[in-house]
């Protein structure tokens, strides 16, 4: 990873608060050592890229499930984001954060960048 922007958006429809979290990060493909890839190919870094985001995706929404179901504690500043974004809300559910927290949804958007490539097996 070269770099990583990470953004918590809260939203309130309806009285029924969720979240959206943006994350963009750029890095380098460290190393290939898949014989049959060309690294240096578009099409290749595609497939990198969108494997790469699923699993980050999968690993972030298994990271939130634990922390909600299992810890119900917000670790992660969802609650500072609510407060800055909307404080009359955040008043009405301070006192009980965590219980609030754990039955939140949060919806995450991933952008990963492919900056360039290293080692291959080539």
């Amino acid at each position: 990873m070269e770099s990583e922007k990470s953004r918590i958006i809260p939203q309130i429809e309806e009285g029924r608060l969720s979240f959206y979290v943006t994350i963009e990060s750029k890095g380098r493909l460290i190393e290939n050592w898949d014989i049959e890839e060309d690294p240096s190919k578009p099409e290749f870094l595609d497939r990198a890229k969108k494997a790469s985001e699923n699993r980050l995706n999968q690993m972030i929404n298994a990271t939130m499930q634990k922390i909600q179901s299992k810890y119900k504690t917000d670790v992660a500043g969802f609650g500072d984001s609510l407060r800055i974004a909307n404080p009359k809300y955040w008043r009405r559910v301070e006192n009980h954060w965590d219980d609030v927290f754990s039955q939140t949804p949060v919806t995450f958007e991933i952008k990963l960048s492919i900056t360039d490539y290293g080692a291959s097996k080539q």
